[in-house]
């Protein structure tokens, strides 16, 4: 078995938010994706069972996925 080598990476610098903005979904949202081109954004809300899908330009909710527990 090979010995694999850890890269770390620098943290980065010079950073700064160019705007900050809160978007409203479930309380316990605990997750945020966005789909390859950027358009929509999805928070995931294990605890109540949802994920709700923004339109990235207008900051709006498109529809709410939910799901049941299995």
């Amino acid at each position: 078995m090979e010995s694999q080598k850890i890269r770390l990476t620098e943290p980065y610098t010079d950073i700064e938010y160019e705007k900050e903005l809160t978007l409203d979904a479930a309380p316990g949202t605990k997750s945020v994706l966005f789909n390859s081109d950027g358009s929509k954004l999805y928070a995931m809300n294990l605890e109540g069972m949802s994920v709700y899908e923004f339109d990235q330009p207008s900051r709006s909710v498109i529809r709410e996925f939910k799901f049941k527990p299995n």
